[in-house]
This record gives structure tokens, sequence and C-alpha cells, in this order.
């Protein structure tokens, strides 16, 4: 199993390279030009200092050993974005229980800014992407549809992708004793604002806990379902040996569970044990071996930016 995995993930740094050029150009992303030109250094640093040689003072302070910026904890990282070092920072002094590593991958994504304030609208070819980021950050183009849709348990529609791994997910958990079906699958931004306005209207100091506003919400993308198991209920799927099986098989077939309690802060969503999302076998197996807990973490680290090879 160990030698499939390595190939997986093998797979998937590939893809993800593939994947960080065509988001690059879909969300403006500003980072990848000066990772790579980072990361060329040597001669063309050279040719630099030749045609642009330091002002006497500066050349002096660097000679003599000038003390370490304050920046320079996030700027060793490949994903680190220059026009963010303020917000690091500021993020960093807000929570210094933090990592260098996850304050910048939090930054890249937004998490320093208040839920919904200036959400970024995704262009259309990244909003059908497997691994677009739908969030109370991001979200999707008002008028946005899946490309194409197929029914899974009945009247539930999901996209062809996830089709094909939902029913491999729902033979592989029979195959183990579990009985799991689809309660909930895409859902029109129409019919999300009726729902949404609906909670809104019952628990208006709760509801954004657990409820997409319109437009922000993973059903519209086509590859999110929720699951439910013998009970029938989605409450009643927490903490079952269903809910279980599928937190610690959902990758091996492409889906992840997005809303965990470990991301409630990330998110902005209450646990959700059923809710599963599809974005791929690579990516999934890429998050699992490498310990990655949220969608946000992956596209920060994966889409965004160029890992290192």
């Amino acid at each position: 199993m160990r030698t499939a995995m390595s190939l997986i993930v093998t797979a998937a740094v590939v893809c993800a390279i593939t994947a960080a050029i065509v988001f690059a150009a879909i969300w403006g992303v500003r980072a990848i030009g000066a990772r790579m030109e980072r990361a060329s250094g040597g001669a063309n640093a050279e040719a630099d200092a030749s045609e642009n040689p330091p002002r006497g003072e500066e050349a002096t302070e660097t000679e003599a050993g000038a003390p370490p910026s304050e920046h320079a904890h996030f700027l060793d990282l490949y994903y680190c974005e220059e026009d963010r070092l303020e917000r690091y920072l500021d993020y960093e002094a807000a929570h210094p229980e933090l990592s260098p590593e996850e304050v910048v991958w939090r930054v890249d994504v937004d998490i320093d800014k208040p839920f919904y304030e200036n959400a970024v609208e995704l262009e259309l070819e990244c909003a059908r992407s497997e691994q677009a980021l739908v969030s109370k950050r991001f979200k999707l183009p008002d008028d946005f549809e899946p490309a194409e849709l197929a029914q899974i348990d009945g009247d539930y529609r999901v996209t062809p992708a996830t089709k094909e791994a939902y029913e491999r997910l729902r033979e592989g958990a029979k195959a183990a004793g579990h009985s799991i079906r689809a309660a909930s699958a895409y859902r029109t931004i129409e019919y999300q604002k009726n729902l949404y306005a609906r909670y809104l209207n019952e628990d208006p100091n709760n509801a954004d806990n657990y409820s997409a506003r319109p437009g922000f919400s993973e059903h519209h993308t086509g590859r999110a379902i929720d699951l439910v198991g013998p009970s029938g209920t989605l409450r009643g799927f927490v903490g079952t040996k269903e809910a279980e099986w599928v937190r610690e098989n959902a990758w091996n077939y492409g889906f992840i569970v997005r809303y965990t309690p470990e991301n409630e802060e990330i998110t902005g969503y209450e646990s959700e044990p059923w809710h599963i999302t599809y974005i791929g076998r690579e990516a999934a197996a890429l998050m699992r071996e490498n310990g990655i807990g949220s969608l946000e973490e992956y596209v920060a680290k994966y889409v965004l930016h160029l890992p290192p090879q």
C-alpha cells in the first residue's frame, strides 16, 4: 500500500504543478513568478548585481552583517507572497501559537479577513475545477452552474467524476459492512438562497455556523454530497461507524470530509462528518500523505503556488 501511495502522491505533485499554472492565470495570483524568480537564483542574481550595484551604505550594511529582517521567517517559504508580508506579521501577532508555515498559508487564502467581506469571485474555469475553493471568502458567480450533472441515489445530482467516485465509495463502504447513501448533493444558487433565508429566520444568531450563503456553498459545484447512514438523518450520522469509516477511507476515492472539528476556525462552519467533497484522488492522496487537514491549506500550497521539486 505504501508503494501505491507513493505513486499516487508523485502523480499528485505533477498534477499540482500543472494546476498551479492554470490557477495562477485564473485567480490572478502574484506569487508564482516571484517564487520562480527566487528559485533561479545564482546567475540571475549576479547579473542583476553587476547591472545595479548596491549603494555604498547598503553594501556596507550587508557586508557588516545586517540583522535579519522581521520577515525572514516567512520569506523562506515557497508559498510566501511578498505583498502580503505585513498581513503575515499582523496575523502572527494575533495568533502567536501558530508556526510561520501556518500563518503564511492561512493568509494566502484570506483567512485573516472577516467572513464574506470583500469575497473573491472565482472565474468560471476555476469554479469548475475539482480543487476549486468555495468558502466564506471565495464565492461562485451568481449565474454559476456545473458543466454537466449526473444522477445518484434517485434525484440527487453531481458531476460525472463525482458520481463515479461516489459509487465506488458506496461499494467500498458496503464491502466493509456499512450502509451509506446521499441525502443532498447539487443545489442551485436559488435553492440555497431560500434555504439560507429559512435558517436565518429560524435561527438568526447561529445560521451562519451551519448554512452557507447563496453563492458560497460547495453544493453549487456538484462535487459535494451529504451522507446518511441507517438512521436516515444527518445528525444521526454523527459518531457512527459509518462516519468513522468515511473519515478514514474517503481519500482513497478522491473525497475529503470538508468540515471537521479541527477546521471550524478555518472554514467558519460547525463540524459536519456527513459532508464530503470530491477533489480528485491525486489531490486527496497528497493531502493524506502530507497531513493536510483542510482544502484551504492544500490550495495555498499546491494550487496557488508551485511546490519545490
